[in-house]
């Protein structure tokens, strides 16, 4: 039987931290069901209240990660 995909937007995920309870909230969901659901994640390119997008990551394009994968859009590709 193949998973059920689940779609997560949130402004800021890991690396973000500064945002606190919800990224961990999401981390801890994702470690807990990663066997059984396939979670992708739209996020942003920076840290809550940083006006400075990150340095290592490549923005605009899926990355798979433990369990999951995730985008971050860049400040001119968050549009509804």
């Amino acid at each position: 039987m193949q998973n059920r995909k689940i779609l997560i937007f949130i402004d800021w995920y890991i690396p973000a931290y500064k945002a606190g309870g919800p990224v961990k909230s999401i981390a801890n969901l994702i470690a807990l069901l990663k066997h059984k659901v396939d979670f992708y994640i739209i996020t942003g390119d920076r840290d809550e209240g940083d006006i400075i997008p990150f340095s290592n990551l490549v923005f605009n394009k899926w990355h798979s990660n433990d369990g999951y994968k995730v985008i971050y859009l860049s400040k001119e590709k968050q549009t509804v």
